[in-house]
C-alpha cells in the first residue's frame, strides 16, 4: 500500500471519530438513565460496550442487575467519578465514546484478613488516627467494597466515610468511628455484608438464653438458663475447667461475648492449638484442652488430665465436648462472670474426668447421669441406716445433705457424695447435740438427725368393720324402752390422718438456695 493511500485511510478514520463525537451530544438526549432492574436495548448496548472495555465479564442479558452495577461503578471509579453504579445519559455517552479507555490491569486485591488472635481490638480509631491498625481497617474496607483510596494508614475523610457506609450496611451506629463493635464486625463477623449486598436489618432484641459462671476456687464452669420469671437460675450444665495460674490468673470480672468464635485457634506466643474457641475479651477465651498441632490426635494429655487445676495463661480450658457446647450455644451478648467461690469438694468430686482413650484421644464412654433421688422432708429416710463417712455415696448421703441443709448445717452442693463439706456439717451437728464429733454419720447420729421423723408414728387406717346382720322379728313382746324397730347400724369409717406433705425450706448456702417442691425434689437456684 502506498503512503498516499495510508494517509487517506488515516484522514478517513480521524474524520469518522470527529463525526462520532459531534453526534454524541444529540444521542445523549435520547439515552435514559439506567439503574438497578432497568431493561431493554440501552442496557444491552451498555453491557456490550463494557465487555469491550473489560469491565463486564458476564453474559449480556439486557437486564441491569448487580454485575452490571458493579461494572459501571468500577468504570466510574477508574475515571475519577463518584462510584454510584448508575449510568445516566452523560456517563453512557462517555462509555460509548472512542475516548473511553479499556480497564487497566487490576492490582491483585488483598484477601480478607483471617481470624487471628494476634489482632485484638487496639482501642478506638477515629479521624486523624494513624498507623498499622488504620491500614488494617482500610484494607478490610477495600475488600468489602467500601473504600477505594490508598492504603495509607491515615484515618481521614475517605476512611471515615467508608466506615460510616460499612456501619449503615451492617446495622451499626453510623458514627464513622471504629469502636470495638465495628472492629469485631470488620474482622470477626463472618456475616458482615459488602457494599453491594442487601443491608442487614436492625436486629430485634431477644433474651440471651444462657449465663455462665466460672468458679476459680473449685475450677467449675456452670451454665445457667432462664426460669419462668426471666432470671438465670436454672442450672443447665456443670463442667470441670482449668483457669489461669496464680502467675497468669483469669481476671475476676463480668465478660460479655461479642460473638467471635473459631473452630481451631492458634496461640503464637505459646506455639499451641485448641478447638472451639469462644472469645471472652481481647486476651481470654473459652476453648478446649491443648494440642501441639491442629489435629485431634495431637492432644497434649497433660492439659486433659490437669482439668480441675489452674493451668492456663488466663483462658478457660474445657473438655472438647464442653468447649463445643459453649461454642454452639453461647453467642453474642452472653454474660460470663468469673468469681472466687467457697471451697466445695462435694461439687468437684461429682464432676469426674473420664479416663482418656488414647487410641482416639477422646474420653472413654461413661454412663449418663442418673436422676436425683426423691427427697421428702417429712418422709422416712433410706433404711436400714449404715455408717456414712468420707467417700460414701448414695441416696442416703443425698438425704443427709438435704436434711442438714434444712437445719442450716450443710452449705455445699447437694450431690450424694460424702466429702469435706459433709464432714464439717456433721461435726457441727454432733457438737450441738452432745455427740462425739468425729464427722461420721453412724446410727446414733442419723437417729438424732431424723429424730422428728422417726418419732412420728406412721398413720394406719383401721379396717372397715363388717356390718352386723339384720335382727329378725322376735317371737316375744318388746320390753319397755327398747327400740320398736331394732336393726344393726354400720360403723362410720374413721378419717385417716392426712399424710404430711413436703414443705419449702431454704438452703442457707451463701451462694445458692435449695428449694424443695411439693414432690420433694430439690432445686438449686442462685439468690
Amino acid at each position: 500500500m502506498t503512503k498516499a493511500v495510508c494517509r487517506t485511510w488515516l484522514w478517513a478514520a480521524a474524520l469518522l471519530a470527529l463525526l462520532t463525537l459531534l453526534a454524541l451530544p444529540a444521542l445523549a438526549e435520547d439515552l435514559p438513565t439506567l439503574s438497578y432492574n432497568s431493561k431493554g436495548e440501552a442496557v444491552t448496548s451498555l453491557q456490550q460496550r463494557l465487555t469491550e472495555l473489560g469491565y463486564y465479564t458476564f453474559r449480556v442479558t439486557g437486564v441491569y442487575q448487580e454485575n452490571t452495577q458493579k461494572a459501571v461503578a468500577a468504570f466510574q471509579a477508574d475515571n475519577g467519578l463518584p462510584a454510584t453504579g448508575v449510568a445516566d445519559a452523560a456517563l453512557q455517552q462517555l462509555i460509548h465514546s472512542p475516548a473511553a479507555s479499556a480497564r487497566p490491569t487490576p492490582t491483585p486485591m488483598p484477601t480478607p484478613t483471617p481470624l487471628n488472635l494476634s489482632m485484638p481490638f487496639p482501642g478506638k480509631l477515629e479521624y486523624n488516627s494513624a498507623g498499622d491498625d488504620v491500614r488494617r481497617v482500610q484494607t478490610q474496607l477495600l475488600v468489602l467494597g467500601y473504600y477505594t483510596g490508598d492504603i495509607s494508614g491515615n484515618f481521614l475523610g475517605n476512611t471515615r466515610n467508608a466506615v460510616r457506609d460499612f456501619q449503615r450496611q451492617n446495622a451499626l451506629t453510623a458514627d464513622g468511628v471504629v469502636g470495638e463493635l465495628t472492629w469485631n464486625a470488620l474482622f470477626f463477623d463472618n456475616t458482615a455484608v459488602s457494599a453491594y449486598a442487601t443491608p442487614k436489618p436492625t436486629p430485634t432484641p431477644t433474651p440471651v438464653p444462657y449465663r455462665i459462671g466460672v468458679d476459680v476456687t473449685n475450677q467449675v464452669t456452670t451454665i445457667y438458663g432462664l426460669d419462668e420469671t426471666g432470671n438465670y437460675t436454672q442450672i443447665v450444665k456443670r463442667m470441670l475447667c482449668s483457669t489461669g495460674t496464680e502467675k497468669d490468673p483469669t481476671p475476676l470480672k463480668t465478660y460479655v461475648f461479642n460473638g467471635a468464635t473459631a473452630r481451631w485457634c492458634y496461640f503464637p506466643k505459646w506455639g499451641s492449638h485448641a478447638q472451639y474457641w469462644t472469645r471472652m475479651d481481647s486476651a481470654n477465651a473459652f476453648h478446649s484442652v491443648i494440642y501441639t498441632e491442629a489435629d485431634p490426635m495431637a492432644l497434649s494429655t497433660g492439659s486433659y488430665t490437669g482439668l480441675g487445676k489452674r493451668l492456663s495463661h488466663g483462658c478457660v480450658r474445657l473438655m472438647v465436648e464442653d468447649a463445643k457446647w459453649i461454642y454452639e450455644n453461647c453467642g453474642k451478648g452472653t454474660e460470663c462472670v468469673v468469681y472466687e467461690g467457697e471451697k466445695d469438694e462435694e461439687l468437684t468430686k461429682s464432676l469426674k474426668i473420664p479416663p482418656l482413650d488414647r487410641s482416639r484421644m477422646l474420653p472413654q464412654p461413661t454412663p449418663g447421669p442418673t436422676q436425683s433421688p426423691l427427697y421428702q422432708p417429712s418422709g422416712m429416710p433410706p433404711m436400714p441406716f449404715r455408717t456414712l463417712e468420707r467417700g460414701s455415696e448414695g441416696e442416703d448421703v443425698y438425704w443427709l445433705h438435704c436434711k442438714l441443709a434444712e437445719m442450716g448445717y450443710y452449705k455445699g452442693t447437694i450431690t450424694g457424695g460424702y466429702y469435706a463439706g459433709t464432714i464439717e456439717a456433721v461435726k457441727a451437728f454432733q457438737r450441738d447435740h452432745d455427740l462425739s464429733a468425729d464427722g461420721k454419720a453412724g446410727k446414733q447420729t442419723l437417729n438424732k438427725v431424723y429424730e422428728s421423723v422417726l418419732a412420728t408414728p406412721t398413720p394406719t387406717i383401721p379396717p372397715t368393720p363388717r356390718p352386723s346382720a339384720t335382727v329378725p322379728p322376735r317371737d316375744r313382746p318388746y320390753i319397755e324402752g327398747e327400740s320398736s324397730a331394732p336393726s344393726a347400724t354400720a360403723t362410720a369409717r374413721p378419717t385417716a390422718t392426712a399424710t404430711p406433705t413436703a414443705t419449702a425450706t431454704q438452703d442457707p448456702n451463701e451462694t445458692s438456695a435449695t428449694w424443695f417442691d411439693t414432690t420433694g425434689a430439690p432445686r438449686t437456684v442462685n439468690p
